[in-house]
């Protein structure tokens, strides 16, 4: 039996996703902040320990319902970079109403007005 969601608990699934991929974008701009001001490149094992280290799961309430969301990381090198954080955050419904995934990209070199700049420089819905 497959369970169909309204426009509004989809809503907030995106919602909540994107709620776990600010929650890990702060974190990053606070570390670079505060730990790596003179650096012109994150390094990107310490980074994802510290963010590890500091996410976890969370609950966020849909109605009478749950949702969890979960913030996977991943580092990827390429070519105008030397490499990227990918933060996928996974928002799921605790009666198994569906889900949503968002990803964003924070690339680990400085921005030129420095790090309090950080922005993402791509982020994609699986949905989209």
């Amino acid at each position: 039996m497959t369970s169909v969601l309204t426009e509004k608990e989809t809503k907030k699934l995106y919602q909540s996703a994107e709620a776990g991929l600010e929650s890990a974008y702060a974190l990053v701009r606070n570390y670079a902040s505060l730990e790596e001001e003179d650096n012109e490149h994150l390094d990107g094992q310490d980074l994802q320990t510290f963010l590890e280290n500091h996410l976890s799961p969370f609950l966020l309430p849909q109605g009478a319902h749950m949702i969890t969301v979960t913030v996977n990381l991943s580092l990827h090198p390429n070519r105008f970079n030397p490499i990227d954080l990918v933060v996928t955050a996974i928002a799921r419904s605790a009666h198994g109403g569906g889900e949503h995934q968002l990803e964003g990209k924070l690339s680990l070199s400085k921005p030129d007005a420095g790090w309090k700049d950080l922005v993402y420089h791509e982020l994609r819905s699986k949905y989209e």
